[in-house]
């Protein structure tokens, strides 16, 4: 006759707690700790187990890919795979609870097997005590001492003598999350972070893996200009060509081994998604979109600068003063803009930045925040001349095209647009390039 029993396994955590090893049943494991609870399998061993993460932008992707042996009779687990996950009060995603575990899929030798159902708890930390207790529903107040746990729970079988392989798919947005002020009129990027917790594994056998294989990918992140920060443990991976980290071994000790943890930035790739996002796009102008009308001095190719690609530009003559205006329409569910950066130049590549102007100072007028009570003028301090840093073309220069140094307008606070205004970027001053009298200006954004 078949055994039934329930068993904890997991794989990534943010946080390692919960940490019981009682033997009972899955409803009571719930109601008596709020937690599921782990038996010792010494008959089920892990014979191999194989990890392959991928980072992609602020994704992580899991596969685990897991053969086990039962040396014992036929046995029939619950088999529960829990993810932890902390959600940050910066996080500006709409429904972060739901996003941040997804495509979680599960195989039992090669069959791809539905997970019987799944249970979620939201733990609150006591700061005094430093225990965590059920929650029913987040809120903005304790966001940040909360802590989610998910579990996918399947019945699985481990027929006597024979090999069961298991197979675990999902993603997680990494841990993280881009910040701002009422002072700040964009967001700031800082680095993200994973965990892979190997010792709830030690249930298994003697808590031993005879053979495991852990694979690291960062080659999309060094696409997208990004850079691994940190791995712990020290020299736990070691690094191979084409951004793959790699760890072999035997005898792997579940109990003894350190989570891993990885931290690394993204913060360029974020930041062009944001402002790709976050502008609006015109294909011709005029155009009417989340700022309403635009329209220049010289019409001619002007929607260059709104179609989110620095190969193109909006070029004219040097010497001759131009502007971009912006009229924008009041509205209730948005405040007024705060902020507009330009990708100076003509960025189609290093010949074609040489050869064209680049505009060496920008003035800035505006009547949106006018006739205010609140905040305060002096709260409201603005930029109105700007006289842009033209760097030389080189990697770093392709690296922060949207830099600080690129900003020519910023407004220290957010404002209600009670009326219809309007935005008029002039160009003051340029320089020639080295082939044309035309000055040229790759991108523009309006936030």
């Amino acid at each position: 006759m078949k055994k039934i029993s329930m068993l904890l396994f997991s794989v990534f955590v943010t946080l390692a707690l919960f940490a019981n090893a009682q033997p009972v049943d899955l409803a009571s494991s719930l109601v008596s700790t709020g937690n599921l609870v782990a038996l010792q399998k010494t008959n089920i061993e892990i014979k191999r187990e194989k990890l392959e993460i991928t980072i992609d932008g602020v994704y992580a992707y899991f596969e685990v890919d897991y053969t086990y042996f039962n040396k014992g009779q036929d046995d029939t687990i619950f088999w529960a795979f829990p993810i932890e996950f902390r959600v940050s009060t910066f996080d500006i995603r709409e429904n972060p609870f739901a996003e941040d575990i997804q495509d979680f899929s599960l195989s039992v030798n090669g069959v791809k097997t539905r997970y019987d159902h799944m249970i979620e708890r939201i733990y609150e930390q006591d700061y005094s005590t430093g225990e965590y207790q059920i929650r029913e529903s987040p809120t903005y107040e304790w966001l940040e001492m909360a802590i989610t746990k998910r579990w996918f729970v399947t019945k699985i079988d481990f027929p006597a003598n024979k090999e069961t392989r298991v197979k675990v798919k999902y993603r997680i947005h990494s841990g993280g999350e881009p910040w701002h002020t009422n002072w700040d009129p964009i967001l700031h990027f800082g680095s993200r972070f994973f965990n892979y917790e190997f010792s709830p594994a030690q249930y298994f056998g003697i808590g031993k893996a005879d053979e495991i294989e852990i694979i690291l990918n960062t080659a999309k992140i060094e696409s997208q200009l990004g850079e691994i920060r940190e791995i712990k443990p020290d020299n736990f991976l070691k690094k191979e060509a084409g951004g793959v980290f790699r760890y072999t071994g035997k005898n792997f000790d579940f109990k003894k081994t350190p989570r891993l943890d990885v931290v690394y930035d993204v913060s360029y790739f974020e930041k062009r998604n944001y402002f790709t996002w976050n502008k609006f796009v015109c294909s011709d102008g005029p155009c009417r979109n989340r700022y309403n009308y635009y329209k220049a001095s010289t019409m001619d190719g002007v929607h260059n600068m709104f179609d989110n690609d620095l190969r193109t530009a909006w070029c004219f003559k040097a010497g001759k003063e131009e502007f971009v205006q912006f009229d924008i329409e009041a509205r209730r569910d948005a405040p007024g803009p705060r902020y507009i950066s330009v990708a100076n130049g003509y960025l189609k590549d290093r010949e074609t930045y040489a050869a064209n102007g680049k505009v060496t100072e920008f003035e800035v007028t505006t009547d949106c925040m006018d006739a205010y009570i609140f905040p305060a003028p002096e709260d409201m301090e603005r930029s109105t001349k700007v006289k842009p840093e033209i760097p030389v073309w080189d990697d770093i220069f392709l690296k922060n095209d949207f830099a600080p140094t690129r900003e020519i307008w910023t407004v220290r606070n957010d404002y209600p647009l009670r009326k219809n205004c309007t935005i008029i970027v002039k160009i003051k001053n340029s320089i020639k390039g080295n082939k044309s009298d035309d000055v040229c200006i790759s991108e523009m954004f309006l936030m």
